[in-house]
């Protein structure tokens, strides 16, 4: 068994970040965006919304389209894509040509991912499966704690447009990576769409996927508004959001792993009705602190950081 990980494997983590930070983003720089372009907040939150509904639409789709050709061009074309999708997003003149932009990045983050984890998945040695898969998922995870509020810092330095010029870069070196180091691996026959969505038939599964669907919905809403929150409850600077953010990425990493330790004591049911229950309550906090009048950024960090653990 190989005791280091190939150079190949941290390119994906990189490219995964990007796609991730991409998703996430506005939420550091919503404010800012909506001044700029001259809409309201709830306007300029919907540039998230199109995003993920995009990005979730076109991951199963896309993926039949490009299952035929190799990994290693559909993720450098892909991220060409994206990167070309971010710099358009930076230069846009008003919110429907980023809107435009929005959709393109989405779909092209859509392709990339999908062949990223295929990729991690076929080019693991034998028994390194799941670790290889789990650096990649990490780079998700990752651009909680540190691509969306590194972006939202240079977001309040140099202005919103400088947070997509930054996720181009990182997409542009996560193709030159992938470039030179991505391996080989080969297209082959999709499978069809059918085939892919056939667990929806299951009962079971449909109300799993729905209580994620109303869990995840609530805390990405909070999570994509927490600049609107956190300026209404203790101020706006952007020194502030980005710890807050900071601290999501960082108590989320710590609710993922608390998450998997109680699955294992309470059992998959249990623990599942702790977890949604948990959130429901931390998002309700969220709420009386807001409507309670109480600023205190000490207390609002304790908050937000307990609604990452459970979100």
């Amino acid at each position: 068994m190989r005791s280091s990980l190939p150079s190949w494997l941290a390119v994906l983590f990189l490219t995964l970040l990007a796609t991730a930070t991409d998703e996430f983003i506005i939420a550091g720089v919503l404010r800012a965006v909506a001044a700029d372009l001259d809409v309201s907040v709830p306007a300029a939150g919907q540039l998230v919304t199109v995003f993920a509904v995009v990005y979730a639409l076109g991951a199963p789709t896309l993926a039949v389209a490009f299952e035929r050709f190799p990994k290693r061009t559909v993720m450098i074309a892909g991220l060409l894509v994206f990167v070309l999708a971010n710099a358009a997003a930076a230069l846009a003149p008003g919110y429907w040509p980023l809107m435009a932009a929005r959709v393109l990045a989405a779909l092209a983050a859509a392709v990339v991912t999908s062949a990223a984890f295929t990729t991690a998945a076929m080019g693991a040695p034998e028994g390194m499966r799941g670790r290889y898969l789990g650096v990649v998922t990490a780079g998700m995870t990752a651009a909680l704690f540190t691509g969306v509020p590194l972006g939202t810092w240079l977001g309040g330095a140099f202005g919103w447009r400088a947070t997509f010029w930054l996720i181009a870069a990182v997409g542009a070196v996560a193709a030159l990576g992938l470039l030179a180091t991505a391996p080989r691996i080969g297209g082959s026959e999709p499978a069809p769409l059918r085939e892919r969505l056939a667990p929806l038939r299951n009962t079971a599964v449909l109300r799993l996927v729905a209580v994620t669907f109303l869990a995840a919905s609530g805390g990405l809403m909070f999570y994509t508004y927490l600049a609107a929150y956190t300026a209404e409850v203790a101020g706006g600077s952007h020194g502030l959001l980005s710890v807050m953010l900071l601290t999501v990425g960082i108590a989320g990493l710590l609710g993922a792993v608390l998450a998997g330790r109680a699955a294992d004591a309470l059992g998959p049911r249990r623990s599942l009705r702790l977890v949604v229950g948990g959130h429901a309550l931390a998002l309700a906090l969220a709420a009386a602190l807001v409507f309670g009048g109480i600023g205190d950024p000490v207390v609002l960090g304790a908050v937000i950081a307990f609604w990452a653990v459970f979100a």
